[in-house]
C-alpha cells in the first residue's frame, strides 16, 4: 500500500503551490490504490473516511487516532511525506525499522523559511525534526540540484549522505514538453504592450512592497495582480499604481492573463530560501513567454539552465528591450523549460523505480 502524509488536494487548496505538487506526485501513481493520512493536532476529532476513485482519505487526529495511524503506517509498503511540516506527524516512524520505506519530499527549506518569517522557536524545533528526517529517511526528493547540494555538501555534510538517497524532481506544473512554435511566438500581438503580471501569494520572500514601489515608478505599464488575497493587494495599489487589476482566479484561468503579459514579477532576495527554490510561478512565466523581472537571479537551478530576465533596475530606469530582444529572451527561456522538463522526467523515473522496488520487497 502507498500512503501519503498530506491533506488531499482539492478545490479549497488548489491555489497553494504545495498542493499543486501533491496533486502532481499523486498523478504519477494514479493506477494504484493510495491512502492519504490527513493528520491534525487540533482538529479531526472524529475519524472521517472519504473515498475518491481508488484513493482513501482519512482525516484523523494525532492524539485521538494514534493507534489507527500506526496501523495504516505499518501496513504501508511505501510512505510518502509531503514536506518537513508533515514529517512531524509521523516522526517516530523515521527512527523505527520501517523508516526504510519513508520517502520525504522537502518542497523547501522549512526551518530557514520559519526563521525568515521571524518564528525563531519554531525554526529551532523544525531544525531538530529535519535532522531526524535526514538521519532516518530512506529517500529524499529535492526540487532543485541546489537544494540537494545545500543539504548534502553544507548543512548535513557531517552525516556523509549517499547520493543514491537523493532524487531531484523539479516542481513543474507544465507537463508537456516545449514545442517549437509556441503560440505566443507565432501571435506577436503582445509585443509593444507594457503589461507586467504577478501571480502568487503574500509570503515574506515575495517582496510585495518592493513590487508595488516598482509599479509606482513605472506608471506607463499596466499591471495584473493575481493573488488569493486580492483585497489586501487592492489596498496596497489604491491611489499609488496607475492602471491595474487585482483578482483571485483558479489556476486554470491564470494562463489567459499570462497571454496578455510581457513581464512577470519574481522579486526574491539573495538568501538560501530562494537560492534553492523552484517556484511554480517562475516555471509558468517561462513556459508562457513571460519575461521574469528579478531582484536576485540566483533562484534554484534557473541561472545554470540559462534563464534570461529583466532586473528591477532596468525597469526603474525605463530600459526596455526591442521586440527582437524580447522574442530572443522568450525563445531562450522555452529551452530552459525543456531542460527542466528533462530533469523532471529523470526524477519521475527515479521515484517510480524506488516505489516499485519497495513494493516488491
Amino acid at each position: 500500500m502507498l500512503s501519503f502524509i498530506s491533506q488531499f488536494p482539492s478545490s479549497h487548496n488548489e491555489k497553494d503551490g504545495l498542493f499543486q505538487r501533491v496533486k502532481y506526485i499523486d498523478s504519477l501513481f494514479s493506477d494504484e490504490k493510495r491512502v492519504y493520512l490527513d493528520i491534525s493536532f487540533f482538529s479531526n476529532f472524529k475519524l472521517k473516511k472519504i473515498c475518491i476513485d481508488n484513493i482513501s482519505v482519512y482525516q484523523v487526529n494525532f492524539f485521538f487516532h494514534m493507534l489507527f495511524i500506526a496501523k495504516i503506517l505499518w501496513k504501508s509498503k511505501v510512505i510518502y511525506v509531503h514536506s518537513i511540516y508533515n514529517s512531524i506527524r509521523i516522526l517516530p516512524f523515521y527512527l523505527l525499522k520501517c523508516r526504510r520505506y519513508i520517502i520525504t519530499d522537502f518542497h523547501g527549506v522549512v526551518p530557514e523559511e520559519l526563521e525568515m518569517m521571524g518564528h525563531k522557536l519554531r525554526a529551532k524545533i523544525y531544525y531538530l525534526i529535519e535532522l531526524v528526517v535526514i538521519y532516518g529517511g530512506f529517500r529524499f526528493v529535492f526540487v532543485t540540484k541546489k537544494m540537494k547540494d545545500y543539504y548534502y555538501d553544507s548543512k548535513y555534510s557531517f552525516l556523509r549522505l549517499g547520493n543514491e538517497r537523493a532524487i531531484i524532481l523539479p516542481i513543474i506544473s507544465v507537463n508537456s514538453k516545449y514545442q517549437l512554435g509556441n503560440n505566443k511566438i507565432i501571435d506577436r500581438s503582445f509585443l509593444n504592450n507594457k503589461v507586467a503580471i504577478y501571480a502568487g501569494g503574500f509570503q515574506e520572500w515575495q517582496n510585495i512592497s518592493l513590487m508595488v514601489s516598482i509599479a509606482e515608478n513605472n506608471l506607463e505599464f499596466k499591471y495584473i495582480f493575481l493573488t488569493p488575497d486580492s483585497e489586501r493587494m487592492l489596498s496596497l495599489c489604491k491611489d499609488i499604481v496607475g492602471e491595474y487589476i487585482c483578482k483571485s482566479v483558479p489556476p486554470e484561468a491564470v494562463s489567459q492573463y499570462y497571454a496578455e503579459s510581457t513581464f512577470g514579477f519574481i522579486l526574491r532576495d539573495d538568501c538560501i530560501v530562494n537560492n534553492v527554490a523552484c517556484p511554480t510561478k517562475l516555471i509558468e512565466y517561462l513556459f508562457n513567454g513571460v519575461i521574469p523581472i528579478v531582484k536576485n537571479s540566483s533562484i534554484g537551478d534557473f541561472n545554470e539552465l540559462g534563464m534570461k530576465y529583466v532586473t528591477q533596475e532596468e525597469m526603474n530606469n525605463a530600459i526596455y528591450f526591442s521586440n527582437e530582444k524580447i522574442i530572443s529572451i522568450i525563445e531562450s527561456n522555452y529551452i530552459v523549460v525543456s531542460r527542466l522538463n528533462d530533469m523532471m522526467e529523470k526524477g519521475v523515473d527515479a521515484l517510480k523505480s524506488v516505489v516499485k522496488m519497495l513494493k516488491v520487497e
